[in-house]
């Protein structure tokens, strides 16, 4: 199993989710341990070409970016690529619905199509992520969300299909956050969720709950509770 975890982890640490903040965060992890860091820049850090300040500074890690919604930009896409060249990233993470809007501009680009929270329109089931053909992100905690239960009957036709997955809770008894979004991501350490052993430990697993601000011991914990699963 290679496991990684995603910056936006950290992402109530401070008032500000920036660049300065989010390279400190890297360095922490490189001590924790995991072979990867999902990278998470905004529409406007993209344009702005602010990924060439992590240059240099994410030593041997596999790299892995989620990219923002909303994305219809030409010049965008053309940063895409240069920043896959720059910090050598694997793949890129969408949404399927966003993908499903942009798939003729991304020619060229190493996607991995993520299902769909129960806030979105349309790609919740798995079959219809798989239907656009492309690898796919298996986020645990959206597919949850939508059909409590049902995930090791509906993985099975997709299962050769995913190359990563989303590792988090929809509850956790040992801390709350302020949500900034219906979306509610906790660690699965200390929280009710059993997690399937159908879970293909050949794709990259990546930590996605929040960690509550100072709280690196319930990181150890998350990543020993995964490293033992």
């Amino acid at each position: 199993m290679k496991l990684g975890v995603s910056l936006t982890c950290f992402y109530y640490w401070e008032n500000k989710f920036d660049i300065s903040s989010r390279l400190r965060y890297i360095n922490i992890l490189k001590k924790s341990g995991i072979e990867a860091i999902e990278l998470y820049f905004s529409e406007k850090e993209i344009i702005n070409k602010d990924y060439k300040k992590f240059s240099g500074k994410l030593d041997s890690l596999i790299i892995t970016v989620h990219l923002p919604e909303g994305l219809i930009n030409k010049k965008f896409f053309e940063n895409i690529k240069e920043m896959a060249e720059i910090l050598k990233v694997k793949h890129f993470v969408i949404h399927a619905d966003e993908y499903a809007k942009i798939k003729d501009l991304v020619k060229g680009i190493k996607l991995v199509i993520e299902n769909c929270d129960k806030e979105k329109k349309g790609f919740q089931s798995l079959n219809e992520v798989k239907k656009l053909g492309k690898d796919i992100c298996l986020d645990i905690n959206h597919f949850e969300e939508n059909f409590p239960g049902k995930l090791n009957l509906k993985i099975k036709n997709i299962k050769d299909n995913i190359k990563e997955l989303h590792i988090s809770a929809l509850n956790n008894r040992l801390y709350d956050y302020p949500h900034k979004s219906n979306a509610r991501h906790y660690l699965v350490y200390g929280s009710n969720c059993k997690l399937s052993r159908c879970l293909p430990k050949r794709a990259l697993w990546i930590i996605e709950g929040i960690i509550p601000k100072n709280r690196l011991d319930l990181l150890k914990k998350e990543i020993e509770l995964l490293r033992n699963f």
